[in-house]
């Protein structure tokens, strides 16, 4: 089975074993992994409440991109973090994902992937690359930061709003 073929979170996890016969040994980066791993599988059923279990309550949640873009921006605090998950994955719809690249080293896990998705209200699929960046202390997300095609996605409201 080809490896995008694997549903997104299992795609991290391989990725993360890839090219590394001692990955599982790191214990704490195959924790943080393996929370990565929950984190995509709660968005992808729309579990909002477990992730945001797994958030610290200072979280330092970012987008980074331009302040045009609605979703771009950095917010502070587990309920604001909370806010601006659920408004980032309204009117979303994941298709399927190639997970690029997973790096974990300490406290950090660093997923690089290529998506494809569907935009409300859009009816054509749309292809994302992405970066995020999490760092993870005692099984709490207390930094998240991602950077993603800021281009195609400034084309894509363009067309959206007008």
């Amino acid at each position: 089975m080809p490896e995008d073929a694997l549903p997104l979170p299992e795609q991290v996890y391989r990725c993360f074993l890839q090219d590394d016969p001692e990955a599982e040994a790191k214990h704490q980066e195959t924790a943080n992994v393996r929370l990565v791993q929950q984190l995509y599988a709660a968005i992808l059923r729309g579990d909002y409440h477990t992730v945001v279990e797994h958030l610290g309550e200072d979280i330092e949640w970012q987008i980074l991109g331009p302040a045009e873009l609605p979703f771009c921006g950095t917010v502070r605090g587990k309920r604001d973090a909370a806010s601006a998950l659920r408004r980032n994955f309204s009117g979303y719809q994941h298709i399927g994902a190639e997970v690029r690249d997973v790096v974990a080293q300490g406290r950090q896990v660093v997923v690089m992937c290529r998506e494809t998705v569907r935009l409300e209200p859009l009816e054509e699929q749309l292809v994302l690359e992405w970066v995020q960046v999490f760092t993870i202390v005692g099984g709490q997300v207390v930094k998240f930061r991602e950077f993603f095609d800021t281009l195609t996605m400034r084309g894509v409201v363009e067309r959206i709003v007008g």
